[in-house]
């Protein structure tokens, strides 16, 4: 149902893009005269995590706050084009994960970093945040990476308390937690583990409609979405699309781009969207204008291998690798990549 739902959709939407402008050569060729941005996305994401442990390590609450709030405002972009912002919350979140342990006493030193946290910057929605994140860092320990029937009662029952506090405790500081967009991600995570559809679908509604720019909400609803999640629904994809576009209008836009991106390539193509009739004319503008904003060798390679991971795309991975000097990008790698590219 999904999938014809999807394949709906995006013929829809196909017919109703007269806003988008067209691909043109003088686009192409602004992305000739740009300084390739380089660098590897791991080295680039350990360098965040490493800056935020060390900053929680000296109690500096208020640094870590700031440091955050800049990246939010700035919009600045991570290598792979993602938000730095978006970086900076998952690293956060992977800090609380690294003790696999059931030791209370190491469960309670986290806690009280997180109590100092809030003392020392109350009306920051960080400490909330992080203090979710523990309390599903901590059920995890007890609900492991088994299949659910393989997991004991108690250790189930344990998993299941914490993420009921975790959402518990966002709800109640909801008023200063959702002034950072990541807040809905959280909540919406959580209650994915419950097939909570309902309260799922008000918190993407209500996340979106305050920040409508904010992809990972949009993004982290179709995931808990997926077949083996909470399911999906009859129109769920067409919902989301028509939600980027009714939230973010324009010619400039680029989100039916980073859509595209997230569902076929990012999730291993779950909607299995090469059945589907795409607008690649679209995608390919949306690309353009990923680049044009930030032209980083990360970006340029998961453009192409979006393109090249479904057929008759090759004429515009050639149009895209032609825009780029020998000095931007070897002629023999843009060969070999052209070459692995199906027809």
């Amino acid at each position: 149902m999904i999938k014809k739902t999807l394949m709906a959709v995006l013929i829809a939407v196909q017919m109703n893009t007269a806003v988008y402008a067209d691909v043109t050569q003088q686009d192409y060729k602004k992305l000739g005269k740009m300084t390739i941005i380089r660098g590897d996305t791991y080295s680039e994401a350990l360098t965040i995590k490493e800056e935020i442990m060390s900053l929680l390590a000296k109690k500096q609450f208020k640094a870590l706050d700031q440091r955050i709030v800049k990246e939010l405002k700035s919009e600045a972009i991570f290598l792979n084009g993602k938000n730095r912002h978006t970086i900076y919350l998952e690293k956060l979140a992977e800090i609380t994960e690294r003790y696999r342990t059931r030791d209370e006493s190491v469960w309670d030193q986290q806690q009280q970093l997180a109590d100092e946290w809030l003392k020392a910057t109350p009306k920051s929605p960080l400490p909330y945040l992080f203090e979710a994140y523990l309390l599903g860092a901590k059920s995890w320990v007890y609900r492991g990476g088994n299949y659910i029937h393989e997991v004991s009662q108690d250790d189930l029952d344990i998993f299941i308390k914490l993420q009921m506090q975790r959402i518990s405790f966002l709800l109640e500081h909801k008023e200063i937690a959702s002034k950072d967009p990541f807040y809905y991600v959280a909540l919406l995570k959580s209650y994915q583990n419950f097939g909570a559809v309902n309260e799922a679908y008000a918190t993407y509604k209500e996340g979106i409609a305050k920040f409508p720019a904010y992809r990972p909400i949009y993004n982290t609803y179709i995931a808990i979405n997926d077949p083996k999640w909470l399911g999906g629904y009859p129109g769920m994809i067409e919902e989301v699309i028509a939600d980027i576009q009714r939230l973010n209008p324009g010619p400039n836009q680029d989100m039916y781009y980073y859509l595209i991106v997230f569902t076929a390539t990012d999730r291993g193509n779950p909607f299995h969207l090469e059945g589907n009739s795409i607008d690649w004319e679209r995608v390919e503008r949306g690309s353009i204008l990923a680049l044009e904003r930030y032209p980083s060798f990360s970006r340029i390679t998961q453009v192409a291998e979006l393109m090249c991971s479904f057929k008759g795309n090759r004429a515009r991975v050639n149009r895209l690798y032609s825009a780029f000097g020998d000095e931007q990008i070897p002629e023999s790698l843009k060969n070999t990549i052209l070459n692995s590219c199906p027809e």
